[in-house]
């Protein structure tokens, strides 16, 4: 294969495993890529829908990366929408449909999982043991020099990428050297922390919790690396923030969990009353200011926010075991019923929750219930009312949605 335009290029040769990278080859340099797709007018949900955007993303090779690695390059505005394309396909790939959402239909969403699993599928089958080409044995020595460059290149990579996670905690607490004080939990058990606003933290095995010297006279803010439950002091004239890893939790005065130990792929805050804001940390995390970029989530009691540091998203949830939290001027039911109207028994769950439940109220109209639920929790309050008037429920972005076709 010859270029004669009279520039310098490189010539790479791979070890082909796929007809992808057959139908990829690369020269790179003043020259365009061979079958170079026109991506110029692609927008965030073109990429998703592209077969080798689709294939480089789940079985990337070496022909692929330096192909996408070099149109990036000659088209530095279309880098953000391509790198947000790359998180929309992994929270489908993921489930977090909530993300997902704000790109695409349900409809759509559904088309993209099944052309993952379509793909994931044809290109597994392609990658498997297959007949040694007469071309190859030519190539051998250049291959495996190649691939050994490869490999010491793919590790540093991941050693270099995974480092920054690896120090949040250092990073956010180095710049006020000697400004903080901090408490280390070294034992099996958790110990609780007291802060100077009488604020309390039950820091979990294996953290490590910083704060100011200062606390409590201009704000309140602490750094968490690992696990703890806060309870803060109401006061709304100085936030609470809790910085942990990619992340920020703000608050006035509430009981929260926050799970964030930097060997974890996820972060996760779980609230228990009193209602928070949560927000990527966008210094550390690079989205301060982006379009395109989920900026914060607010959540209320039994609902959880968790934050994949992989993709960098956030989807809310109810928490795994809800708990009652009815306001204290309420009388807390007694989920004791008699031929009660369902709608009446889902408006307590509602109200002692603190969940909002959807269902179509004349669908079920004519449905009541006969049970005691006293002892029960909360998912088994909800399969057993669900099951006596033949309707099923999801959670979909931590509301309970139920269907059902009514009673007789």
């Amino acid at each position: 294969m010859r270029v004669e335009n009279g520039n310098n290029f490189q010539l790479y040769i791979f070890n082909f495993q796929t007809e992808y990278d057959y139908r990829r080859l690369v020269i790179y340099g003043k020259t365009q890529l061979i079958l170079d797709q026109n991506y110029e007018s692609y927008g965030i949900s073109d990429f998703v829908s592209d077969d080798d955007f689709l294939r480089h993303h789940l079985f990337p090779t070496e022909a692929s990366t330096i192909h996408w690695n070099a149109w990036l390059s000659r088209h530095p505005h279309k880098k953000e929408e391509w790198e947000q394309a790359s998180k929309l396909l992994e929270a489908v790939r993921l489930g977090l449909s909530d993300y997902a959402r704000t790109y695409l239909s349900e409809e759509a969403e559904n088309q993209l999982l099944r052309r993952i699993l379509e793909t994931n599928a044809l290109l597994t089958r392609e990658a498997g043991p297959s007949p040694v080409r007469q071309l190859r044995s030519r190539w051998i020595s250049y291959a495996g020099v190649a691939a050994a460059v490869a490999l010491i290149i793919a590790g540093w990579a991941v050693f270099d990428k995974s480092r920054p996670h690896a120090d949040r905690y250092r990073q956010l607490t180095e710049s006020h050297a000697g400004l903080l004080d901090e408490k280390i939990n070294t034992g099996s058990e958790p110990i609780t922390v007291l802060l100077p606003d009488s604020s309390s933290v039950n820091l979990s095995p294996g953290s490590r919790i910083s704060f100011s010297k200062s606390y409590g006279t201009a704000e309140r803010v602490v750094y968490l690396s690992g696990g703890a439950e806060f309870d803060v002091t109401r006061n709304p004239a100085a936030p609470f923030l809790v910085y942990a890893n990619e992340i920020v939790t703000r608050v006035l005065g509430t009981r929260f969990t926050v799970t964030a130990f930097e060997s974890d792929r996820d972060i996760t805050v779980r609230v228990a009353t009193g209602k928070v804001s949560v927000y990527r940390n966008g210094a550390l995390t690079g989205t301060e200011g982006k379009k395109g970029v989920q900026q914060e989530l607010v959540l209320i009691p039994n609902q959880q926010a968790v934050f994949v540091k992989a993709v960098e998203l956030f989807s809310k949830s109810l928490v795994p075991e809800p708990e009652v939290v009815i306001p204290s001027k309420k009388t807390q039911p007694s989920f004791v019923y008699n031929e009660t109207p369902a709608g009446d028994v889902f408006a307590d769950l509602q109200d002692a929750y603190g969940i909002e439940i959807v269902y179509d109220a004349e669908a079920l109209s004519s449905c009541q219930l006969t049970a005691s639920l006293s002892e029960e929790s909360f998912e088994e309050k909800l399969d057993i009312i669900c099951k006596s008037i033949s309707a099923a429920h999801q959670v979909v972005d931590a509301r309970i949605i139920i269907t059902a076709k009514g009673c007789k």
